[in-house]
């Protein structure tokens, strides 16, 4: 079993303005530097044992900051390191990165589709984000169970991952936990999650499932074994931004 938080990056100036960033690499504007200080203090006893963040700046340095008060930061011989990842990244939006959120929104209407299925030229399709959201939990989910079989012994308070990534991505990665792990959820996700906010899971894996078989996991038929512990937490009063 392992834990696992994910965050959302802390709030851009292009998020309070409504601009879609996608994988335009903005820095946090002072509001999320405090949200981000906010989250540290909420986590700073967590035992993270493994953190992942993406490579966009936003979601960097949530991370960098949201650890510099946690326990196993101040430990250098138990610090984890800050392993960056671009499957971790927000969706690309393409043509419509810098532009406003309602003429993307727009532009979805007059081509007939849903905003979350629309694909501007040279964006990355929605499919492709869901499958990258998927491909990363498979291999994180494989990570750890080496872990578990492994070295699991040289953590005694348990395997705890942090994941900080984006809002469409965390959007896509809940949807593929319901629809292909049969995650429940108690609480309403909504359809935007929280500058900063968190979300934590519980992760067992099945009796009799090696990593080699963690794939077929996927068609829900298994025993539950994925929980949410809570969704979208946040430490601070300040409205959801919604631009990506």
């Amino acid at each position: 079993m392992f834990q696992l938080m994910v965050v959302r990056h802390a709030e851009t100036q292009f998020n309070k303005d409504g601009i879609l960033q996608g994988q335009l690499d903005e820095p946090l504007n002072e509001t999320g530097r405090k949200q981000a200080e906010a989250l540290a203090q909420s986590i700073a006893k967590e035992q993270f044992t493994h953190i992942f963040s993406s490579d966009l700046k936003r979601a960097k340095d949530t991370c960098q900051i949201a650890l510099t008060r946690n326990v196993l930061q101040q430990d250098g011989n138990l610090k984890p390191s800050i392993m960056l990842d671009p499957m971790l990244r927000e969706r690309s939006y393409g043509c419509m990165e810098g532009r406003l959120r309602y003429e993307f929104i727009d532009a979805a209407q007059q081509a007939g589709i849903e905003s979350n299925m629309f694909t501007p030229a040279e964006a990355e399709s929605y499919i492709a984000l869901q499958k990258r959201a998927e491909d990363f939990f498979i291999n994180l989910c494989k990570m750890m169970q080496t872990v578990v079989h492994g070295t699991g012994s040289n953590f005694p308070y348990g395997i705890n991952v942090l994941v900080v990534t984006h809002g469409a991505f965390l959007r896509s990665f809940y949807k593929m936990l319901k629809e292909k792990f049969a995650c429940v959820f108690y609480n309403d996700i909504g359809v935007r999650m929280s500058n900063a906010g968190r979300t934590t899971f519980e992760i067992c894996f099945p009796p009799n499932k090696s990593s080699e078989t963690l794939q077929s996991l996927t068609n829900g038929q298994d025993e539950t074994w994925l929980k949410h512990v809570n969704v979208n937490c946040t430490d601070f009063d300040i409205p959801i931004s919604r631009s990506r």
